[in-house]
């Protein structure tokens, strides 16, 4: 199971990537040159795929192919590059146009990722309470000792006290 950490790094990857190949169909969709598209997404682009679609662009610009470059600086295969991948590999195999294939990435890419936060929000309702409760006892001997019933002095100095104490551990 993935940490929670990791979880939103992908969900914030997932999201800065649909912005790229959001841009990337609008551009195709206005005539613009593949190399060209991605070019002009790479000098705006100033999230943490930035560094990634600079370097396909670069690769795009010195002649190499679509399909290879993305998949080279793809970087380490999160869901949203291998699906980016497939849509480069299949429309540069058969020669087709992307642009509505990229538009329709970046829709999934944005609901997945809602859905993503949805998920993690709907978990940390229960972490939370377990941890909230697993710590009341510990609060309640507290206030015990505090409001001066002897919490303490029961548990470690009675036979029953650490009877009871094993029994919790």
């Amino acid at each position: 199971m993935r940490s929670r950490k990791t979880e939103l790094k992908e969900i914030v990857e997932a999201v800065s990537l649909a912005h790229v190949v959001s841009r990337l169909s609008v551009l195709l969709r206005a005539g613009v040159s593949l190399s060209t598209a991605w070019r002009e997404v790479a000098e705006t682009c100033e999230s943490d795929v930035a560094p990634r679609v600079k370097r396909i662009s670069e690769l795009l610009l010195s002649g190499e192919r679509h399909r290879v470059a993305v998949s080279q600086w793809s970087g380490p295969q999160s869901d949203a590059w291998k699906a980016l991948g497939a849509i480069v590999g299949a429309a540069d195999e058969a020669g087709t146009p992307m642009s509505e294939a990229l538009w329709e990435l970046s829709t999934s890419l944005r609901e997945e990722a809602a859905m993503r936060r949805r998920l993690l929000t709907l978990a940390e309702g229960p972490r939370l309470t377990t941890w909230v409760l697993s710590g009341l006892p510990l609060v309640g001997l507290l206030m015990a000792e505090v409001l001066g019933l002897g919490a303490f002095s029961f548990l470690m100095g009675t036979t029953f006290g650490i009877v009871l104490l094993l029994i919790a551990s």
